[in-house]
């Protein structure tokens, strides 16, 4: 895996049952350089070459990482 310049997001999903999927974000899931997410995915995953689960369809293992929930009402 080369990563060069740009934004993206490389995701891969696997049709079984249920579906699995994995993704990795080039350099992190913010754009404020003073946040712990701004480049913690290059360093823990991209340059490693490593991908993170996205627990697709798997709730139950989805919430044992959440962090903070917020509730957009509209």
């Amino acid at each position: 895996m080369v990563g060069r310049s740009g934004q993206s997001c490389t995701q891969v999903v696997v049709l079984t049952k249920p579906p699995q999927s994995w993704m990795v974000i080039p350099l992190g899931e913010s754009d404020h350089p003073e946040s712990g997410h701004f480049d913690d995915q290059a360093e823990k995953l991209f340059s490693r070459s490593q991908m993170k689960s996205t627990w697709f369809l798997n709730r139950r293992e989805l919430e044992k990482h959440v962090t903070a929930k917020k509730e957009l009402s509209y």
